[in-house]
């Protein structure tokens, strides 16, 4: 069925006159903000086809939303969404350059305009999700123009039941994944509210001289002797840095000889094209509960699993012979974010690099596989290897993240990229209309096809599904894939019998030695 897509100013009547007042400069404590490695990182990943957008897509009722005629009440959404964004000052910010090194930093846009990042859709009536994958798939088939702030919202009416839905696309360079949870929860409030104040007058600080950016690429780079010998002393004196560079130093090899030995050709690794094509599905997620708690393993594990699932039929209808010679990897972020970090935006993520055991017929025996992977790896302490790519961009420029382009690029160091992503264990709202679904979208990279990003809200499992072939329909038989797998693996946990933890009694005091056998 036909889209109308309505494309228009975000701020009317006396809110368009306002906008032209939220630019007014003022005093700022520093007018910008360098990008750090690996949030410049993902600026040097994209190209033409290879687009680093994160985003989500939010289901809502419209109790809070629709006008006397029942209409979605586009312009008092877009004020809430402009005023819940009001405490992102990222979200006002654009990219510049310093004039040596060209190392990107954050300036605020003194041409900022809400309309040009809020946008009005309207799916024909009865069109259902299925016209809103079509419309999410045509808003992430775009590249960000790198002139403004890096983000969209696509408001659209025209659900069932009188929902409405928003599509949010920002670029990865932003914001991470647990950034963007935190992003959402600041959209939204964990209670009803029946009314909000609209946004307060923003004026953006004065963008930073030539001179400015010129000094501070200067000092960046005249530091970095100092920190060496800074760190050399550290190694020297203190045992523990010298057991933690030990440790990180097996973890880069690690990364390395992985990345370098690379994976088995297959058609995961194909060029992407810029046409996407995005795809979802739900669950309970007292099935991933039960799986964890009759078959063990972790969220992480569990989405990998089923992911294998759904990766295996892929690989099967186009012809490809399962041995288990044939190396599948995925990528998966690991949070490096504490909890005194969470709130903030940019990247904070390191990664493993898991083999998945395509050639076992079983989803339970994926699970096994895939649980005993991980250990072995977080035994080796892999994460950290991406982690030291990262800190090396601060003495190296964009040797260590190039390196990391051409492992993932030319060698097929990974085929795919697979995330879990917490969310909210109670439902959020915008305003009283309640969000009743959240589906996370996370990049293809290089020479790559999919991504296959998990969320649990409120009691129900999201999966989002990022697919960048040529085959349209190749998103839809993944998702069904998907969900096989992932009812298998709650059959399985349904047939086993509950786990036994014992737990050591020294790590328990005399009055609980009665419950050192726990049943889960």
């Amino acid at each position: 069925m036909p889209i109308r897509v309505i494309l228009t100013v975000a701020v009317h009547g006396t809110r368009a006159d306002r906008s032209d007042i939220i630019n007014q400069p003022e005093a700022s404590t520093r007018s910008f903000e360098p990008l750090s490695p690996q949030d410049a990182s993902f600026l040097a990943f994209e190209h033409d086809r290879c687009y680093m957008h994160v985003g989500v897509v939010g289901i809502f009722e419209g109790t809070s939303f629709r006008a006397g005629g029942g209409a979605l009440d586009f312009e008092k959404l877009e004020r809430y969404v402009l005023a819940r964004l009001t405490g992102w000052q990222r979200t006002r910010q654009k990219l510049a350059r310093t004039p040596l090194f060209r190392r990107p930093v954050w300036i605020d846009d003194r041409r900022f305009r809400p309309e040009q990042h809020m946008f009005r859709a309207t799916i024909e009536a009865g069109s259902g999700e299925e016209a809103l994958k079509r419309l999410a798939s045509d808003v992430f088939s775009h590249p960000f123009d790198r002139k403004k702030p890096l983000w969209e919202a696509v408001l659209v009416d025209g659900l069932d039941d009188g929902n409405f839905a928003i599509i949010f696309k920002t670029h990865h360079a932003m914001i991470d994944g647990i950034a963007g949870m935190d992003f959402v929860g600041a959209l939204l409030t964990a209670d009803p509210t029946p009314a909000f104040d609209d946004a307060p007058l923003h004026r953006a600080a004065p963008p930073p001289s030539r001179l400015r950016l010129l000094l501070d690429d200067v000092t960046h780079y005249a530091a970095a002797p100092v920190k060496l010998l800074d760190g050399l002393r550290i190694l020297a004196t203190d045992g523990d840095a010298r057991i933690d560079f030990r440790d990180r130093a097996y973890a880069l090899v690690h990364v390395v000889v992985s990345g370098v030995r690379g994976t088995s050709p297959n058609p995961l690794s194909t060029y992407p094209i810029p046409r996407r094509t995005l795809d979802w599905a739900v669950a309970d997620a007292s099935g991933e509960r039960a799986i964890r708690a009759r078959l063990g393993g972790t969220r992480d594990d569990v989405t990998l699993a089923a992911s294998t699932g759904a990766v295996r039929g892929f690989l099967r209808r186009r012809g490809v012979k399962l041995t288990r010679r044939l190396r599948i990897r995925a990528m998966v972020p690991v949070n490096l974010r504490t909890r005194a970090e969470r709130g903030g935006t940019g990247n904070r993520v390191s990664t493993l690099v898991v083999a998945l055991p395509v050639a076992e017929t079983e989803a339970r025996v994926h699970l096994e596989r895939i649980s005993e992977t991980v250990a072995r790896l977080k035994q080796v302490k892999q994460g950290l290897g991406g982690d030291v790519l990262a800190q090396m961009d601060q003495w190296t420029g964009t040797m260590a993240q190039s390196f990391g382009i051409w492992l993932a690029k030319y060698r097929r160091a990974y085929n795919l990229c697979i995330t879990t992503i917490p969310g909210s264990p109670t439902a959020l709202y915008a305003l009283e209309s309640k969000m009743i679904a959240l589906y996370p979208l996370a990049p293809v990279f290089h020479k790559q096809l999919f991504n296959i990003a998990a969320l649990t809200y409120a009691g129900t499992l999201h999966w989002g599904v990022h697919y960048a072939g040529e085959d349209a329909d190749a998103a839809a038989e993944f998702v069904a894939d998907l969900r096989t797998s992932f009812a298998e693996l709650v059959a399985a946990a349904a047939a086993a019998p509950p786990r036994i933890r014992v737990v050591k009694p020294e790590l328990i005091d005399d009055a609980d030695l009665a419950r050192a056998a726990v049943v889960e």
